[in-house]
């Protein structure tokens, strides 16, 4: 368990490099990271892949709960890389996935009551074989912008969720080739949302496939 105590964690660009991967993520099969503060200060604008992809805090594989923390600011400035999501949780492989996580059973996760905004591409994501609850979340995008499609909460490619009593706003793409969603569903294998508050977001709910729509119950 990393408990922040209410102190921040900040990621800087190493001398003659740039930073990678993750702020906070799991050593193990289980973790949890309570009141904790986590952003990123003058990040280079460099594209990466795989788990090199930037990430505020990251649970790989590993079940827990990431509750009361604070992300803001894990991007690359006004960067259109496909990375920077503030809260992330993922149990590969699945489906275009090129991550290291070996094939098992699925995670549980609780991502609870946190507070999201200024991230460069998704405020939440949980994606592969995990079991999620995501509630009491506040998720805030950018507003309408130019330079990347963000989307608030995303659940994908395998994974299940309970989404609830969220508040999820702000994640809109002014060029509207493509949809910013305030949550975003793609191939999950079970989604139950309720009670949550969506609004000004380019579109509120993107439905991709939210599977059978019955939900796994969390261990």
């Amino acid at each position: 368990t990393l408990d922040g105590d209410g102190h921040s964690i900040t990621a800087m660009d190493p001398v003659g490099s740039h930073f990678t991967g993750a702020v906070i993520t799991n050593a193990g099969t289980s973790a949890n990271v309570i009141n904790l503060t986590v952003t990123a200060s003058g990040l280079s604008d460099v594209c990466d892949g795989g788990t090199a992809r930037l990430r505020g805090i990251m649970f790989d594989g590993a079940s827990g709960s990431i509750t009361g923390n604070t992300v803001t600011g894990v991007r690359q400035g006004l960067s259109g890389c496909q990375e920077g999501n503030a809260i992330e949780a993922r149990n590969a492989p699945f489906a275009g996935d090129t991550g290291s996580v070996t094939v098992g059973p699925d995670v549980n996760v609780t991502i609870s009551n946190n507070t999201v905004n200024n991230y460069q591409k998704n405020g939440i994501t949980v994606n592969g074989a995990v079991v999620a609850n995501v509630t009491g979340n506040i998720v805030t995008g950018d507003g309408s912008i130019s330079y990347i499609a963000q989307n608030g909460i995303q659940i994908g490619f395998g994974g299940t969720a309970t989404v609830k009593s969220n508040t999820i706003t702000g994640n809109a793409y002014a060029p509207a080739t493509t949809e910013a969603c305030g949550l975003l569903l793609y191939r999950a294998d079970g989604v139950k949302a309720q009670a949550n508050d969506i609004f000004n977001n380019q579109k509120n709910m993107c439905n991709y496939g939210k599977g059978s729509g019955n939900v796994k119950p969390a261990n």
